[in-house]
């Protein structure tokens, strides 16, 4: 028997303007970090809106990462 995974088939971050250059290096940490997640039960998602997350442009890559995943998560528990 596998794991209990979460089975994303597209992940869309919409970041503010100026964030273009950022945009593909935080969208791959946001997976990464999700990733980290704990899975109790296997889950597959279509579409799940998560509410805005603030972000700052002096913010790094990983801190809005962080806390967009971290936001994914809340949405997730909440979803099931």
């Amino acid at each position: 028997m596998s794991d209990p995974s979460i089975t994303i088939g597209r992940i869309n971050v919409s970041l503010p303007s100026g964030f273009e250059n950022r945009a593909d290096i935080i969208s791959r940490k946001v997976a990464e970090n999700i990733a980290t997640y704990p899975v109790t039960k296997n889950i597959s998602i279509e579409t799940l809106r998560l509410p805005v997350v603030q972000v700052s442009r002096n913010d790094s890559n990983e801190k809005i990462a962080s806390n967009i995943a971290r936001q994914f998560y809340s949405s997730l528990n909440e979803h099931e």
